[in-house]
């Protein structure tokens, strides 16, 4: 089996999952295997996560694989914060980037919802991670 690869990060998404109910912010990991929500600013340095993400070069203005992400690492910053999430795809149920004046992603996995406001200006590459990413999403 080949390494797991990280395809796209999107940074600094408004966010909330029904387990919490919170409104935090989030970066979004995309793997070539699961999505993976990080509590901005809310992982340990020491787990492979830097403290100051703006740090981070950007090689476009939305997504973009961020180095301060190691993806062997992913497991270790999502144990490091309950609001953190791991999510493989085979396990989402329903995907949909929808709204009429604000635009979200919504991920529902079993009892589980996923809620993430999108900025326009990242609307059209979230649409392309995600119908490549996650089977049967509506986009």
């Amino acid at each position: 089996m080949r390494p797991e690869q990280i395809v796209a990060v999107l940074h600094n998404l408004s966010g909330k999952t029904s387990r919490l109910g919170t409104a935090l912010v989030y970066d979004l990991v995309f793997t070539d295997r699961r999505t993976v929500g990080i509590v901005y600013g809310g992982a340990p340095a020491a787990a492979g996560w830097p403290p100051n993400p703006s740090t981070y070069p950007q090689t476009t203005p939305s997504l973009a694989w961020a180095p301060g992400y190691d993806v062997r690492a992913l497991d270790a910053i999502v144990a490091g914060n309950p609001a953190n999430f791991s999510l493989p795809y085979e396990r989402i149920d329903h995907a949909k980037i929808g709204g009429v004046m604000k635009k979200s992603l919504s991920m529902k996995a079993g009892s589980d919802t996923y809620i993430f406001e999108v900025p326009k200006e990242r609307l059209d590459e979230l649409k392309t991670v995600v119908a490549r990413r996650i089977p049967g999403a509506d986009v």
